[in-house]
């Protein structure tokens, strides 16, 4: 049978639009699973968006960069083009020059010392006896042979008076004795006897002497007196501690130096030493002395130098910096502020006075000083160099002398002298 006209236009349509209208829920579905994997694959993709563009700004960051470097240069090299252009059109350089001269240097070596005084002594009781007297108050200032206490009594004194009257009595009747001898008056027995009296008696007050100098001590060099430990009426044994005597008219620093050294140190080398409290004064003298024998541990030999005390300033025991100055010797000498480094050299320029240019010429340097510096090769005295103004330099440009300065020993006035040029004007390289 054929199909109803109902069946194959439903509503006024084909069978075809039927079709479609069944398949649209189908196709809904669809669109909506295509929606979701877009919008998955959108959020998985969005941190490789992110780092693709982090990645397009970083190389515009270093693009940037790029481009500083090339206009910082750019700028720097048309710098050194119209300096370059400047010199080459005569246009001399004002700079500041002094003459390179012969100056004594020396070594300098560091070291650490401990002052001691020329003498020093412990007074001691030599005898177990009592004090009687004490003949000097605690920093005194005493003389040699100058009495400081005494242990005596007036028994002993009374008994040496005694002996040395006795020995007046022994040496009259000897005397008397050798005369009437030598008449032939009295017997050669008798003048014996005398004569045996009076060494008796004077062996007798000697030893009764030295017994009561034993008791009277004395200073055995003049100086100072420190603090003493005992009272009028102390009792006192051998080896007991009364006093200290120290010396301090010239005093001897004692310090270290490495064994290294050991060939270079001779007595007469000059020394500068320095203590804290003492207001920065610097204390000049020479080495006196060197050690026998160099320490078999620290490896370092002990050298004693003499320092003037004439003030009183320096005492005992105190810590002292001290700068040894070893193997002087003269050295052409320029100001340091000339030299110029470059890599591994050092070079200064040297001015043709007649043709008014530079020469860059490299130095050896040796030792230095406070604003100077030994030169080992490369100078000779008299040549005339750049001091100040050597920023703008190159080997060959035309220079104007500023002024000519000279170089003074460290602690000495410079003297200087001008050329004309106005006072206001500055060296070029220099603000």
């Amino acid at each position: 049978m054929w199909p109803s006209a109902k069946t194959l236009i439903p509503n006024g349509r084909d069978w075809r639009h039927r079709k479609l209208v069944q398949q649209r829920p189908r196709h809904k579905k669809t669109r909506g699973v295509q929606d979701k994997n877009s919008i998955l694959m959108g959020i998985v993709s969005a941190p490789l968006r992110v780092r693709r563009c982090h990645a397009a700004i970083w190389k515009i960051g270093q693009m940037m960069r790029h481009f500083k470097m090339l206009v910082i240069a750019a700028s720097f090299i048309s710098g050194l083009t119209s300096t370059a252009r400047a010199q080459d059109n005569n246009s001399a350089v004002p700079v500041v020059t002094f003459e390179a001269r012969v100056m004594p240097f020396r070594d300098r070596v560091e070291a650490l010392g401990t002052l001691r005084s020329n003498e020093s002594v412990t007074l001691t009781a030599v005898v177990t006896d009592k004090i009687t007297s004490i003949k000097f108050e605690d920093g005194d200032r005493v003389e040699k042979d100058q009495v400081l206490v005494e242990m005596t009594t007036a028994e002993g004194l009374a008994l040496l008076n005694e002996a040395r009257s006795a020995l007046e009595e022994a040496k009259t009747q000897y005397e008397r004795s050798k005369s009437l001898t030598d008449r032939r008056l009295t017997p050669e027995t008798v003048f014996e006897q005398r004569r045996r009296d009076y060494h008796v008696t004077a062996a007798r007050v000697a030893a009764m002497e030295s017994r009561l100098s034993d008791r009277i001590l004395r200073a055995p060099f003049p100086g100072r007196m420190g603090l003493r430990t005992v009272s009028v009426g102390t009792l006192v044994a051998p080896g007991d501690v009364i006093a200290r005597l120290e010396d301090d008219s010239v005093m001897k620093l004692d310090f270290s130096v490495p064994s290294t050294f050991v060939t270079t140190l001779k007595p007469g080398l000059e020394i500068t030493a320095k203590a804290r409290g003492l207001d920065g004064h610097i204390f000049r003298g020479k080495v006196a002395s060197v050690d026998n024998r160099i320490d078999d541990i620290t490896r370092t030999i002990k050298v004693r130098a003499i320092l003037p005390n004439s003030d009183r300033q320096l005492v005992p025991g105190l810590l002292m910096n001290i700068d040894l100055y070893k193997n002087p010797r003269q050295a052409v000498t320029i100001k340091e502020e000339a030299i110029v480094p470059i890599g591994t050299d050092n070079y200064v320029f040297v001015v043709d006075k007649e043709k008014m240019i530079v020469e860059r010429r490299r130095i050896e340097i040796g030792a230095r000083e406070p604003g100077l510096v030994e030169i080992n090769s490369g100078l000779k005295a008299g040549e005339v160099i750049v001091g100040d103004g050597n920023l703008k330099l190159r080997p060959g440009a035309s220079v104007s002398i500023l002024r000519s300065d000279e170089i003074v020993p460290v602690g000495e006035e410079p003297h200087s002298s001008n050329t004309g040029q106005k006072a206001s004007e500055k060296p070029a390289g220099r603000t």
